[in-house]
């Protein structure tokens, strides 16, 4: 059995994109559209078909275009911290439970008014992470190894607290469907 040379590829080498988090939504699509182009099937007669297959890259494109996957990627590129290196910063899951329980309160007692405002907030929470994030990664650039070490960990720990906020706000809406979770 041969083993198939793209399962190995990371979304980055799959699209031809250097490694980055600071990447624009356009950047991303016009690489796969790129090489999407370029898996054509026309292009098979002529011997320029990229052996890679539009699923691929369609997962490609899609795990880079989200910023948290995209975070994640980079931190395995450089050798950080895994998801499963469960860091939260100090007396995140305490808040997360006071929050929960206003959230929930607020849900009971005007959920079409409450749900927008708390969508709004995970929103604007995840826009200033992925600010301090963006600045984190850039920092590693001009860091000591120890330091890049240092810097690695609290980009997990932002991400985890992240990932937290998100499902927390996902279990909370009337259509969640925990079976179809990605967690």
């Amino acid at each position: 059995m041969t083993s198939n040379p793209q399962k190995s590829m990371n979304p980055f080498e799959i699209l031809g994109i250097s490694p980055s988090f600071s990447m624009t939504p356009d950047e991303v699509q016009r690489a796969y559209l790129a090489k999407l182009s370029a898996a054509h099937p026309d292009l098979a007669a002529s011997g320029t078909l990229d052996p890679v297959d539009p699923a691929t890259l369609n997962t490609a494109r899609d795990t880079l275009l989200d910023d948290e996957a995209r975070a994640s990627l980079m931190l395995e590129i450089l050798n950080g911290p895994s998801a499963s290196d469960h860091t939260l910063p100090d007396g995140y899951l305490m808040e997360m439970m006071e929050l929960r329980t206003q959230i929930e309160e607020e849900l009971e007692e005007n959920p079409d008014e409450a749900r927008p405002r708390w969508q709004a907030w995970a929103d604007s929470r995840a826009r200033d992470t992925v600010k301090e994030i963006s600045a984190l990664f850039e920092s590693i650039e001009s860091a000591s190894p120890d330091q890049a070490e240092g810097i690695k960990l609290l980009i997990r720990t932002q991400l985890n607290a992240w990932r937290y906020t998100n499902r927390l706000i996902e279990q909370l809406d009337p259509t969640y469907d925990p079976s179809s979770a990605d967690f």
